[in-house]
C-alpha cells in the first residue's frame, strides 16, 4: 500500500495494482473510490484507518488490476517534482524521467509537447519585485567575460565600463 499525489493536490491509495482517491472521512475509518468510477463506471471501493493502515475491500471491481497505470502516475509526478525543485529544461526533464520508465509506462505517455507543457506550469513563479533593491539575479547572472568591470557594481554606481 502506498500513497501518491493526485493531479488535483489530494492523495491516492495504490493497493494490489488499483488506484483509489479519498471518497469520506469518518470517525475511526477513511473510504476511497476506486480512480476508474467515473471513467468506466468501477464501484470498487476501500477503507483504511485514519493513519491508513488496515486496508479493507468493499465492492469488488469490474476491471483488472493495472501495475502500469500506477507506475505512469507515478513518473507524471516525478516529472512534477523535477520541475519544482531543479532548473532543468522541460526537455531535458522529459528525457531524464523517459528515460527510466518500463516500456509499458512509456506506451501511456503522451506526446512530448503535453508533459512539457505540465512541467512549465509547475514551475514556481518569482514574486514581483516593488523596488530596484528587491531584484535579485541569480549568480550565473551577474558575472560578464570582462573581468574588470562588474555589472552589478556598475549598475548600482550608475557607470559605464
Amino acid at each position: 500500500m502506498e500513497i501518491i499525489p493526485s493531479n488535483r493536490g489530494g492523495s491516492k491509495l495504490c493497493y494490489q495494482g488499483y488506484m483509489y482517491t479519498k471518497h469520506a472521512t469518518r470517525k475511526t475509518n477513511q473510504w476511497w473510490k476506486c480512480v476508474k468510477r467515473s471513467s468506466i463506471g468501477c464501484r470498487g471501493n476501500l477503507s483504511t484507518t485514519l493513519q491508513n493502515e488496515n486496508p479493507v475491500p468493499g465492492q469488488p471491481h469490474n476491471h483488472a488490476p493495472s501495475d502500469t497505470s500506477i507506475k505512469y502516475s507515478k513518473t507524471r509526478n516525478a516529472m512534477k517534482d523535477l520541475a519544482t525543485n531543479t532548473r532543468d529544461k522541460p526537455s531535458q526533464i522529459f528525457a531524464q524521467v523517459v528515460s527510466q520508465c518500463d516500456d509499458n509506462v512509456q506506451a501511456l505517455l503522451p506526446r512530448e509537447e503535453n508533459p512539457k507543457r505540465t512541467i512549465r506550469y509547475q514551475r514556481p513563479t518569482p514574486p514581483v519585485p516593488a523596488t530596484y533593491a528587491d531584484v535579485r539575479l541569480p549568480e550565473e547572472y551577474t558575472t560578464t567575460t570582462n573581468s574588470s568591470c562588474n555589472t552589478t557594481t556598475a549598475r548600482m554606481q550608475k557607470t559605464e565600463c
